[in-house]
């Protein structure tokens, strides 16, 4: 997320924790506010503080040290799936659908092949009326008029059909 790139904030190299939501941050590593511009389209961040790891940006939860969420820079423009204690974050359709309009200017732009596909967003099982066997393990998300093919363990998206 540009938010995040745009900001002096030094990635921290070889960490002593494995870079995964659930995981504790250790003390000494510093925290910076969330920029007010990713607030203002994911409220459910202002409590939070980030830290950059190498190329990914970790969102924490500052009174648990808790990493509640992971965004690959370069992958997407976000990730919105930040969970809050042991449940997720809760949007609306309406909101996603906000969050998602706001972050990408075009689909090609933000979703592309081999790319993550942000938490938030609800993958799909393939209908049945779809006749094509090879796609039945897949998931697909509608964005505008681009059908996006989706690896539902990984969230990578395989392809994007305009």
């Amino acid at each position: 997320m540009r938010s995040f790139t745009t900001r002096e904030v030094e990635p921290v190299e070889n960490v002593s924790f494995s870079v995964s939501v659930g995981v504790n941050v250790p003390q000494d590593l510093g925290l910076h506010p969330v920029p007010a511009d990713v607030v203002e389209i994911v409220p459910a961040y202002r409590e939070y503080r980030y830290m950059v790891v190498e190329d990914q940006i970790v969102i924490v939860n500052p009174k648990t040290r808790k990493v509640v969420e992971v965004i690959e820079q370069g992958s997407t423009t976000a990730s919105i799936g930040a969970s809050q204690g042991s449940g997720s974050l809760s949007l609306s359709q309406e909101e996603e659908t906000t969050v998602i309009k706001t972050l990408r200017s075009d689909v090609s732009g933000v979703f592309r092949e081999g790319a993550t596909m942000p938490q938030c967003v609800e993958l799909r099982p393939i209908p049945s009326s779809v006749d094509v066997p090879e796609l039945r393990s897949y998931r697909y998300v509608l964005v505008e008029d681009s059908v996006i093919l989706v690896e539902p363990d990984s969230r990578r998206i395989v392809k994007i059909l305009e």
